[in-house]
């Protein structure tokens, strides 16, 4: 009898402590699993944060520099940077020390001075500029016997991180010409897809403080193309890039959705421009922006269309 209520004794407190080690495993398990699915629930947070910041308010440069950090590119110059930066999908931002729009109160005109002096030896500009034969023949053999040195996108990258340096290195027009420049702003639409050196020279020329100017970014560019032209743009108050870039395909309705898309955003901005000027990356001006408003002037509100009769002429037989 007392072996069996011993027996008996001994089962039911085996029985209890079974109950509490199931009870605590359940809990541990639980606890767990919720410990578990609060670090999953952050983690998709923090990913997400990453692409479209909702929580972390990210600006384009501190994207481009970690990226930069993050990769090889800083110390070997790579072709582009990770997918996982997601530059192009981010909205777009201004530095805090932007260039800033031109104030109609400002009594500064560009001077001589404020431009750079190129000293070009290998070739006669003036000749050029009136299309002579022999110095374009000249011109273009010394462009042939001698390749040109590109210009690496990540140095744009990094030369854009301060912006002061920036603009002053790179000698930009921070002030309209004249008043008759300054009350006529333009508004201007870049569409590119490559080569950020031969953007950024476009860019230089036809900046003036007192226009605007929409930059889209092709979504098939890489990275760091991407990268490179949100830091150039950042540094400016009166330039703005697209912040949800297209696939240009030309032919289709792909190669007009980005100019539409500058419309609206540069009417957003400011409706004071008179005209509305839209440029690839791979153009380059033969007038400067005064001349420009000049010629605009006169056109008086028409605008210049350029068409060809043979297509005019097909169309005509079509119908």
């Amino acid at each position: 009898m007392y072996n069996r209520m011993v027996i008996h004794i001994s089962s039911t407190q085996l029985y209890s402590c079974f109950l509490c080690l199931m009870g605590k495993r359940l809990l541990l398990l639980f606890s767990g699993l919720l410990i578990f699915a609060v670090a999953m629930t952050g983690f998709i947070n923090i990913s997400r944060c990453s692409i479209i910041q909702c929580d972390k308010r990210l600006t384009p440069s501190s994207v481009a520099s970690d990226t930069l950090k993050s990769s090889s590119v800083i110390n070997g110059f790579g072709p582009s940077l990770p997918s996982s930066a997601s530059v192009r999908f981010m909205p777009f931002e201004h530095a805090p020390y932007a260039v800033r729009h031109w104030d109609p109160a400002s009594v500064r005109w560009l001077r001589l001075s404020d431009l750079p002096i190129i000293t070009v030896s290998t070739a006669n500009c003036t000749a050029l500029f009136h299309s002579d034969r022999v110095e374009r023949q000249k011109a273009d053999t010394f462009q042939k016997t001698h390749s040109k040195t590109v210009v690496p996108t990540v140095t744009f990258v990094k030369d854009a991180f301060n912006c002061k340096q920036f603009v002053a290195r790179r000698r930009y027009a921070t002030s309209p010409v004249n008043r008759e420049e300054a009350e006529f702003p333009i508004a201007f639409s870049i569409l590119m897809f490559k080569d950020v050196e031969q953007f950024e020279r476009l860019l230089r020329a036809v900046y003036r403080p007192q226009n605007l100017y929409c930059i889209h970014v092709d979504n098939k560019s890489n990275d760091d193309i991407h990268a490179a032209v949100r830091m150039i743009a950042r540094c400016f108050e009166n330039i703005f890039v697209v912040d949800q870039p297209y696939a240009v395909r030309w032919g289709t309705f792909s190669v007009l959705e980005p100019e539409l898309a500058c419309m609206r955003l540069l009417l957003k901005r400011s409706k004071k421009w008179k005209y509305f000027i839209n440029l690839t990356g791979q153009e380059f001006p033969l007038k400067t922006n005064w001349q420009i408003v000049r010629i605009l002037k006169a056109f008086n509100g028409s605008n210049n269309m350029e068409g060809t009769l043979v297509r005019f002429v097909l169309l005509i037989r079509l119908l």
